[in-house]
């Protein structure tokens, strides 16, 4: 479900204790003129920056977005989304007589005086075809005006480049790029892909993947093998946390 609430000093320092962080400058969201829309189900961990403003989504520790988001998108942990992101809207079924959104739409001036020229239906709501916003696994990196087509996963560990068009899912650690985007290879063999993906590392404790981050990849693989893999323990804001600043 679908919430709004308005910033303030008090819900600012709540998400700072928490290490959310709505904006690189401090206020955003102490603006009481600021709307914060969220799903009511929404779990946010700490050390993640919303640095575009917009709603907040459900996202991973070390991840941030220099874009707005689009309520329901999922992201995972150390994830790096760069400004210019456009996600689809849901779309109308294109084998109906008109796409028009007459046929699915109520509110708005437009429709409000439409109504005062013939009586209006109810909102056919089974005309428009909805999909899941996209899902990011973790350790993505968004570059610059991309487009991610509703539905659309996004596997761990992949690149998305500047100026893509995806409308595909993209396999864990693959490149793509273009209109439409397409795979132009891969970060890692897929021996040492499947090396990452069992280590779980975006799992584990912070000191644990930090000491690792300057390795090349095969001897970083090597030393989180060896080691006892642990858990990453972070702060995590929910949904119900917001709601509580709404009254």
């Amino acid at each position: 479900m679908r919430e709004v609430i308005f910033g303030s000093p008090e819900l600012e320092g709540f998400l700072d204790e928490r290490a959310v962080f709505l904006d690189v400058v401090r206020g955003w969201g102490a603006s009481t003129e600021r709307r914060i829309e969220f799903d009511s189900g929404v779990r946010v961990e700490g050390y993640t920056g919303f640095y575009g403003g917009g709603p907040i989504v459900d996202m991973g520790a070390f991840s941030y977005s220099q874009s707005p988001l689009t309520l329901g998108m999922i992201i995972g942990r150390y994830c790096s989304i760069g400004s210019g992101l456009t996600v689809q809207k849901t779309v109308p079924r294109i084998g109906a007589f008109s796409t028009s959104n007459v046929a699915y739409e109520r509110g708005g001036p437009v429709m409000r005086r439409a109504a005062t020229l013939t009586s209006l239906p109810d909102a056919d709501r089974s005309y428009r075809v909805v999909h899941r916003a996209p899902v990011i696994g973790h350790d993505v990196w968004i570059g610059m005006n991309t487009f991610l087509g509703r539905g659309v996963k996004v596997g761990i560990g992949a690149v998305v480049r500047d100026c893509s068009v995806v409308l595909d899912d993209v396999p864990p650690y693959a490149i793509v790029e273009g209109n439409p985007a397409s795979i132009v290879g891969f970060r890692f063999s897929a021996d040492i892909i499947e090396r990452l993906l069992a280590t779980r590392w975006w799992k584990r404790p912070l000191d644990q993947v930090v000491g690792v981050l300057t390795s090349d990849v095969e001897s970083a693989i090597d030393d989180l093998e060896r080691q006892q893999p642990g858990v990453l323990a972070v702060p995590v804001v929910t949904g119900s946390d917001l709601i509580g600043f709404s009254r």
